[in-house]
């Protein structure tokens, strides 16, 4: 089913589906396809700004598909004041379900999170996403900050207790 708003959602050439084939949503009851359109040279993207904050860690989690061949390809890429991802996916089979995960650091008040169709290089005609979700995590040197902090704190009441 072809629908051209999506709530969160911008961009061109989106389709909701319930089930396609043999392949049904990887969670919920629907699942997204972007298409792509090879014999006209289309390329298409969908994209959400959202608000981060400079300096905090998050994680990138989303489900990906084939529609129609296991060469079928697309971009992903998160954007703040840097290009954060830039990322061909192109490991993804039809009639199944392919994840993907990665984290990142915000540099900016905003990101933007974009799904762009390749159709020249593989004559890709749509590929399903599901389970999108960015999610804030503790950055990493927050974690290391924190565990020198625990550490401090253990040497220092071992030294008061001798």
């Amino acid at each position: 089913m072809k629908t051209p708003n999506v709530d969160g959602w911008n961009g061109s050439n989106l389709e909701i589906w319930r089930d396609f084939g043999n392949i049904g949503p990887y969670e919920g009851e629907q699942h997204a396809e972007l298409n792509a359109h090879p014999s006209n040279g289309g390329v298409f993207s969908i994209y959400q700004t959202f608000a981060t904050t400079q300096g905090q860690g998050y994680e990138l989690f989303f489900a990906s598909g084939a529609r129609r061949n296991n060469n079928e390809s697309f971009l992903v890429a998160l954007d703040g004041a840097n290009s954060l991802l830039n990322r061909l996916m192109d490991d993804h089979t039809v009639n199944n379900w392919s994840t993907f995960s990665t984290r990142f650091i915000a540099d900016s008040d905003f990101t933007t999170l974009r799904f762009t169709s390749e159709p020249h290089a593989t004559r890709t005609v749509g590929n399903f996403l599901d389970g999108v979700s960015v999610t804030a995590v503790p950055a990493p040197g927050s974690l290391a900050l924190f565990g020198a902090a625990l550490l401090g704190l253990g040497l220092r009441g071992r030294k008061r207790a001798s």
